[in-house]
């Protein structure tokens, strides 16, 4: 069984916007080296924004510490000519977010601006748009696109201490929310400290490692860490830091490694320091890992080419069965799921362990 690891830099993950009406959820973590100048600020930060198309709204939720300066003001900016990168103006209200903490190096924030106001824009954003309404959809198309960035601004750098572009959550991101593999969208209120399986069928297991927020209770409990794929007797092990392991071994960026269940060697790994993806491609799944500033990662995509619905289970690997499991779920966003069993059910005891309530994994079906 060959499995292939590579990793890319990541400009943009982008998915296709959801119809009118429907309740869209965009994250992004935020860093001085994602400024453009980058700098080198030791700050992190989230967001998460979310847009309701039916409402006319849009929820700014905001955490962040160890800034190098005392905050002077935030806005979402956009858009950029290319997704994920670049510098454009800002869309949102001005001189800051209403309500903004100030003069601080550490915050949290939450606030919903009427898309239908024009207090929610920055003015000159509105005429060079050609009206509010113009305004508005160039905002949200901005935002689904990829091309808008979060940005704090701090006295120490006028132009933006720490910042990061939005982007859609694809699979799994943020406290976390999931996008299911039937099209449900749900919550999975873990414990951090537990690792939990997400995926276990007969030969892969994918698990989790649960860690609290940078700024603890500020936007959830708790975020996706190091995470592991088992495929086999192997194992591909992403942590925040941009560690990546091979059976145990560090991946050193460029090198090309062998695989114990085939002959020749695995395709090379490229790595670039920033935005890194992992892309792991195995015979019924491709999952993509983004490697965040250091204290969490997102589940960019996970793909089930010809995994048995049967024979899956986890977290996110039931929802083959049109099935939605976890201890919270998230009725207002997928109208309605099926509960199963409780969140210590899909516990295992280490980051690559395949033990669990649920587990389908069988080493015999490898060979």
């Amino acid at each position: 069984m060959a499995i292939a690891v590579v990793l890319v830099a990541l400009l943009a993950v982008t998915a296709p916007a959801f119809g009118a009406g429907a309740v869209t959820k965009y994250t992004s973590t935020l860093a001085g080296f994602l400024e453009l100048p980058p700098n080198a600020s030791p700050a992190t930060g989230a967001t998460t924004i979310t847009l309701d198309l039916a409402l006319n709204t849009l929820r700014v939720q905001v955490s962040f510490s160890g800034l190098l300066a005392p905050v002077t003001v935030s806005h979402i900016h956009g858009p950029t000519v290319v997704a994920g990168v670049g510098n454009a103006g800002v869309m949102t209200t001005t001189p800051t977010f209403t309500g903004f903490p100030s003069g601080v190096t550490a915050g949290t924030y939450d606030n919903t601006f009427d898309l239908t106001l024009a207090t929610s824009f920055n003015p000159s954003f509105v005429t060079n748009s050609g009206g509010l309404a113009a305004a508005r959809t160039r905002l949200i198309n901005a935002i689904q696109s990829g091309q808008a960035y979060l940005n704090i601004h701090s006295v120490a750098f006028p132009g933006g201490e720490i910042r990061g572009f939005l982007t859609q959550c694809v699979t799994a991101c943020g406290d976390p929310h999931f996008h299911g593999l039937d099209g449900s969208k749900y919550d999975f209120q873990g414990e951090p400290g537990n690792t939990y399986a997400l995926i276990s069928d007969p030969t892969v297991q994918l698990n989790s490692l649960f860690v609290p927020a940078a700024v603890p209770g500020s936007m959830g409990n708790d975020f996706l860490g190091p995470t592991c794929l088992a495929v086999c007797g192997e194992t591909v092990e992403v942590f925040p830091n941009r560690t990546v392991l091979f059976n145990n071994r560090v991946v050193v960026p460029g090198a090309a490694f062998g695989s114990n269940l085939v002959s020749g060697a695995w395709s090379s790994v490229g790595f670039k320091e920033h935005n890194n993806v992992v892309k792991i491609s195995v015979p019924n799944w491709d999952v993509e890992i983004s490697m965040s500033t250091g204290w969490h990662v997102n589940i960019d995509r996970v793909t089930a080419a010809h995994a048995q619905s049967d024979r899956t289970h986890g977290v996110l690997g039931h929802t083959l069965q049109g099935k939605v499991v976890g201890g919270v779920c998230n009725v207002a966003a997928n109208g309605g799921c099926e509960v199963v069993g409780n969140p210590e059910d899909y516990v295992v005891p280490s980051l690559c362990s395949t033990q669990f309530h649920y587990s389908q994994f069988d080493r015999s079906a490898c060979y």
